[in-house]
């Protein structure tokens, strides 16, 4: 995990790959794991909060920028 999102922070990940990352960190793991993921990994943030707008990302992981933004502020309530 902590690779794909290393991987995913350098841009070294191919769109499909991500969408699949999105997937795994919404459905694959409670939500605090999530969280903590994203936060080991500051470098793959910005890219997650980009690919949260992707359709399909939409379509099955809604949840993706309330755990990025989660994993940002010390997993403190978005407003």
């Amino acid at each position: 995990m902590k690779r794909a999102l290393a991987d995913l922070g350098s841009g070294k990940i191919s769109e499909e790959e991500a969408i699949w990352l999105a997937g795994f960190l919404v459905w694959g793991m409670s939500r605090d794991e999530a969280i903590k993921a994203i936060a080991s990994e500051p470098s793959a943030q910005k890219p997650l909060i980009k690919l949260a707008s992707h359709e399909v990302v939409q379509s099955f992981a809604p949840d993706l920028t309330t755990r990025v933004y989660g994993a940002m502020t010390n997993n403190r309530p978005v407003p």
